[in-house]
Order: structure tokens, then sequence, then C-alpha cells
């Protein structure tokens, strides 16, 4: 994962939203596979977060047991299309279909908008009609522009491995977090007159 897209300020303003608007609504959050970025900045803001939000953040560093912490949770379907839309996202040259997550796709082909239980209960028969995503009322509406118009992100080429890999990652310790954090530009540094949440 590059910096831009994952950095100590992004990290602490989303901590910063997530605890002072919905700091019990919050069941769990669980990161899979985050690289050292993720893990620096984590280690770095999980000291300005409650306690009761630290502690519902789950972290799963392994891949090796990635899928048994996803089927202890999740439906087989909903597993297996978490699994999937990991792989899919971590590929640095992203299909049309994946970068166009909002329509459905075609035949036999992985929806990124969820799994078939999740679109057959919630986008395709739900009594109120509701979207969760606005381009999708958008496409339905006016049309939107093609995924070729969508820029595509580089990102995601830092990523390295695959989520069937049986290589483990180590959790990244305090000291090598701090050294990452301190090569940081300015402006992804967590501000220096940052509170601790209550």
């Amino acid at each position: 994962m590059s910096t831009a897209a994952c950095h100590p300020r992004l990290a602490y303003d989303c901590a910063q939203i997530l605890s002072n608007h919905y700091p019990e609504r919050l069941g769990k959050a669980f990161c899979a596979l985050p690289g050292t970025a993720f893990q620096a900045a984590w280690k770095a803001i999980r000291g300005f977060l409650p306690i009761n939000t630290v502690s519902k953040v789950k972290i799963i560093n392994s891949k090796t047991k990635l899928r048994s912490y996803f089927e202890e949770i999740f439906s087989p379907d909903m597993t297996d299309w978490m699994l999937t839309e990991i792989e899919l996202n971590k590929k640095k040259n992203i299909t049309p279909d994946q970068r166009s997550f909002w329509l459905p796709p075609p035949a036999g082909v992985h929806d990124p908008r969820g799994s078939s239980e999740y679109t057959d209960k919630w986008l395709s028969n739900h009594p109120s009609g509701h979207r969760p995503h606005p381009n999708i009322v958008d496409n339905l509406e006016r049309g939107l522009s093609s995924p070729a118009a969508i820029p595509v992100s580089g990102s995601s080429g830092d990523l390295d491995g695959s989520i069937n890999s049986s290589e483990d990652e180590a959790e990244l310790d305090d000291e090598k977090a701090s050294d990452f954090l301190k090569q940081l530009p300015t402006e992804y540094q967590i501000p220096t007159d940052a509170g601790l949440l209550s």
C-alpha cells in the first residue's frame, strides 16, 4: 500500500470521526493483512483513541489465519467473497468490472458490490429501493461515465504477495513503527496538538 493511500494523518482523521460520532456503534473493525504503513499508523494513533474503541479493532497479520478468522464471523458465502475481494483489490491492474463496483457484473464474474446473499437481500430486492452508493443512483438516473473514464490508481502496486500464500506477516514492533513514522512527510504526520480522545 502506498504512503499516500495510508498515512498516519488519514488514520488520525478517521479515528477522530469514528470516536467523536460513532464510538458505541462500532461493533468490530478488522484490518486484514495490513502493511508496514498501516501498522505504523495504527501504533501511532491507538494511544489517542478510547480504550473501548481500540478493543474493538482486530488486526489479522497472518495469511494462514485469515480464512479461519473470517469463517468464525462470516457465512461461507461472505468468507469466499471477502477473500476474493481482498485478492482482486491487491492487484495493480484492476479490471473494469472491479473499477465500476456499483454496477452488477456479467454472469459468473465476482460481484464487487458484495456477496450474493447481500446483493440479493439489500440491492436487488430491498423494498425501499435504497442504493447504498451514490454512483448507483447516478448511473440509473442519468448515466455515469464508463469505467474507462475512471482514473486507474497504481497505489495498490506496492502490495505484494497473495492472500493464499502460506507465508505469515510479522507484526511491526513499536521501534520500527516509530522509525517509519519519522520518515513520513509533514503533511502525513499526526497533528502535534493532537489530544487523547475520551
